[in-house]
């Protein structure tokens, strides 16, 4: 995720339900992300469709999904809409904007 307020709820919301987690750069390799995925086994990685920087925009969610073909232990990839360009969502995706309306339903 880009440093932004989300990727701070994310990691404080990990660490308040003591789940394991490991905090990765936006600009590692999918390759580099594979191998820390594979290291801690997750089942699950927090990732936005796009970031910015230096008025750039990186494709995170692209960078994830390859990452994530090789990593069998992941079974959900929540994906957050940072910018207007839509990401494509694929079996393992979920919005995370729906996952905060289903808290919301509870």
């Amino acid at each position: 995720m880009p440093v932004s307020p989300l990727a701070v709820a994310a990691m404080l919301a990990c660490a308040r339900i003591g789940a394991v987690h490991t905090v990765v750069f936006a600009g590692f390799s999918s390759e580099a992300l594979a191998g820390r995925i594979q290291d801690a086994q997750c089942r699950a990685v927090i990732t936005c469709n796009q970031g910015v920087r230096g008025g750039r925009f990186i494709e995170l969610k692209a960078t994830v999904d390859t990452a994530v073909k090789s990593c069998p232990s992941v079974q959900n990839v929540f994906v957050s809409q940072r910018t207007e360009h839509p990401a494509v969502m694929g079996k393992l995706d979920i919005p995370l904007e729906e996952v905060g309306h289903m808290i919301d339903m509870l």
